[in-house]
């Protein structure tokens, strides 16, 4: 989410980069041309605020759907895998 939220302050930064340009332009041209890329920043700004409002700062979920981390942090589902290989191998080694 902190990467949408830095996606969201560039995209604002760049309307107002291109109103500033439109603003100091003197060729009609231009300014038509910032007035249009200043909008259209504007849009994708707000699309990017209204994603992080559906889907909330401490959401779970994408499209709606629970997601989690395959495997924690830390912890594996299987125990130690040293200890795991080490009774591998003292099984094997029984078997020989």
């Amino acid at each position: 989410m902190q990467d949408m939220a830095a996606r969201l302050e560039k995209l604002r930064k760049d309307a107002a980069e291109c109103a500033l340009i439109r603003d100091s332009a003197t060729d009609p041209a231009k300014r038509e041309l910032f007035t249009k890329l200043a909008e259209q920043y504007k849009v994708l700004a707000d699309a990017v605020e209204l994603t992080m409002s559906h889907f909330g700062s401490g959401s779970n979920s994408f499209l709606g759907r629970k997601i989690q981390e395959p495997f924690p942090q830390g912890e594996s589902t299987y125990g130690d895998p040293a200890a795991i290989i080490r009774k591998v191998n003292e099984t094997t080694d029984k078997g020989q």
